[in-house]
């Protein structure tokens, strides 16, 4: 047998074709924009400008006469990328949507945002207020400064004592939040007894609030504003599922937990993507009835394992995220769904840890690079 072989510049018109099939598939099924918050038909990115920027060659010598901090360019990050899933489209899903390959997908953008916002003289940057020595707290201000340095940007973790008072506690965020160096900041929850009762979200500027919990960037939320601050954790998942070619045009989303955190603001978010949203919670009677009509189920509760196969249909196609962090009677870290018993009756599901932690983390530092180039 004769064997082919064929030329490098062969094999790059080869793989353009295939991408541009599964591209062309990908927008007769008109896949929604989150971050717009609407299905409407924009512009269709420019092909030779979507293939550069990610080229190895173009994050190495940053040399694109087009700026990554254009409008265009930055919603990049903050919507459902057409050419991005393409990428994956030709790859089976796993059952395991874990966050890790994702996250590092979008290291590299942000450390290119990061680099042309540098180039313009501004250096993103963050401060976190964590009061007291909460142990989980601890670790996540520790992560997600580790994180944010990891793609060029500052952060600054102020460790204030459990036990300052209400008023030397304000003055200290009335200074963070006032700084002009400062693009984003927030206050690691949970705050001690004394501190509960503020109203943190009202405390810090919209401008600055990476969280996305103030009630102006919620408002945006709803009206899909492209340059607004989304709340981390509901943005992250909307992403994952992207990635993962999991499509919520026309789903049935079961969201079980109310919060403003999570639940409201996701179940907006669904809904601006087309989705038909049940919105379920602690007064929610027959529960089972409304997951077995699911295709995706969210679980935001906080209870150890507690989503067994009982809430499922028998279709095998349903979709599980796991928002809960919680630690079993064994101290082990474990979330709401018990994973050994729905793993072989879902379509997919994220783990804990490693589903959608890391995503929180990944939201945050959008929204930083977000304020920072707002600020310009």
């Amino acid at each position: 047998m004769t064997k082919t072989l064929f030329s490098t510049a062969a094999l790059e018109e080869v793989t353009e074709i295939k991408q541009k099939r599964a591209y062309d598939k990908l927008n007769q099924l008109h896949l929604p924009i989150i971050a717009l918050g609407h299905a409407r038909k924009e512009a269709e990115p420019d092909r030779g400008e979507t293939n550069q920027l990610e080229s190895e060659s173009y994050i190495k010598k940053h040399n694109s006469s087009r700026s990554i901090l254009s409008d265009k360019g930055l919603r990049k990050t903050l919507r459902f990328d057409y050419h991005e899933t393409a990428k994956h489209q030709e790859n089976p899903m796993s059952k395991l949507l874990k966050a890790a390959p994702f996250v590092e997908e979008k290291l590299e953008h942000l450390k290119l945002m990061c680099a042309e916002l540098k180039d313009k003289g501004l250096t993103p940057r963050m401060e976190v207020i964590l009061v007291g020595v909460h142990r989980a707290s601890k670790l996540y201000t520790t992560k997600k400064k580790k994180f944010c340095e990891s793609f060029g940007a500052e952060c600054e973790i102020h460790r204030l004592d459990e036990k300052i008072d209400e008023a030397s506690f304000l003055r200290k965020l009335k200074e963070m939040a006032e700084n002009p160096k400062v693009h984003g900041c927030f206050v690691q929850l949970p705050l001690p007894d004394h501190l509960s009762g503020l109203d943190v979200a009202h405390l810090i500027p919209p401008e600055k609030d990476v969280d996305g919990f103030h009630p102006e960037n919620l408002y945006n939320v709803m009206l899909g504003s492209g340059k607004a601050l989304w709340p981390c954790t509901p943005l992250g998942i909307m992403q994952l599922l992207e990635y993962y070619q999991i499509p919520v045009l026309s789903k049935h989303v079961v969201i079980i937990g109310r919060s403003m955190i999570v639940g409201k603001p996701l179940a907006q978010m669904m809904t601006n993507a087309n989705a038909t949203v049940t919105l379920c919670h602690s007064r929610t009677k027959n529960l089972h009835e409304y997951t077995k009509q699911a295709d995706i189920i969210v679980s935001a509760v906080g209870r150890s394992r507690y989503l067994n196969e009982s809430y499922l249909n028998e279709g095998g196609q349903q979709v599980l995220i796991d928002v809960g962090i919680n630690h079993d009677e064994e101290g082990k870290l474990c979330g709401d769904i018990d994973a050994e018993k729905i793993k072989d009756k879902v379509h997919a599901y994220t783990p804990v840890p490693g589903g959608v932690g890391p995503l929180t983390i990944l939201s945050l530092s959008q929204n930083l690079l977000q304020a920072a180039k707002n600020h310009l």
